[in-house]
């Protein structure tokens, strides 16, 4: 005689497909969406030297469906004030503490499905450098990054940013840029990304972008040591490091 279950068992199968259809996964197998966290999905790094006026800079992404998280952070040497556009909300802006420079970072959420083309421009004289750096990020808060913290030091002097995450929760990225600077002006030096980190552009230049996805043992830490590291390095340049949390949607 066949088993009642071998004949049914069809049956029970359809009846739980269709339920699936109906309410999803989650419901019926009592199963809990995972959120796969902040995801960098393409950066791209602009330098550029002093010439024409404004000096400018340009960066395109390529095109992506949906809205994103765009952060642009530029530096440019001697005093004047950056113009980028299009305009995009200020987070820091900073002036290097030893030779003439300055650095700010934006961001915006972008349609990206038309890609997106940044510029940057800042005047003539007395600048002598401007570097461009704009990355996309997806499943990212509606309300931006948090937490902006930033440190300037001579490598006469080194030390490491201590950033706090105490708000923060897994899957948040920690966006990191480090830039090293001639004491008598001008840009120069080869970053490397520290431990944790993973390089996103620019590595081997002297203005880089990296990033470390946060994991539960971070959290309970209450802090991530924010690195970069520059063997090349002489004791007369200056550095620049800044460090700001992307909250996942």
């Amino acid at each position: 005689m066949i088993d009642a279950f071998v004949l049914l068992a069809p049956i029970f199968l359809l009846g739980i497909i269709a339920l699936l259809g109906f309410v999803g996964c989650d419901q019926v197998l009592g199963l809990v969406p995972v959120s796969s966290g902040v995801t960098p999905l393409q950066a791209v790094l602009t330098n550029q030297s002093a010439s024409g006026n404004p000096v400018q800079a340009q960066a395109s992404l390529c095109k992506s469906p949906g809205s994103e998280l765009v952060v642009v952070t530029v530096q440019w040497g001697g005093t004047g004030l950056v113009t980028l556009s299009p305009a995009m909300n200020l987070v820091e802006k900073d002036s290097f503490s030893g030779p003439a420079g300055q650095v700010a970072t934006y961001y915006a959420f972008v349609d990206l499905s038309n890609g997106l083309t940044v510029t940057a421009s800042v005047p003539s004289s007395p600048e002598t450098d401007l570097s461009l750096l704009v990355s996309a990020y997806d499943n990212v808060d509606a309300g931006g990054p948090v937490n902006p913290t930033s440190q300037q030091k001579t490598f006469a002097t080194p030390t490491t940013l201590s950033f706090p995450i105490s708000s923060q929760a897994p899957g948040d990225l920690i966006y990191a840029v480090a830039i090293e600077r001639k004491a008598s002006g001008g840009s120069a030096g080869s970053w490397s990304p520290g431990a944790g980190f993973t390089a996103y552009a620019g590595a081997g230049n002297f203005i880089m972008l990296e990033y470390q996805g946060l994991q539960q043992t971070d959290i309970n830490a209450g802090s991530v040591n924010v690195t970069a590291t520059d063997s090349t390095a002489l004791n007369t340049y200056y550095w620049y490091l800044f460090a700001m949390a992307l909250p996942q949607a």
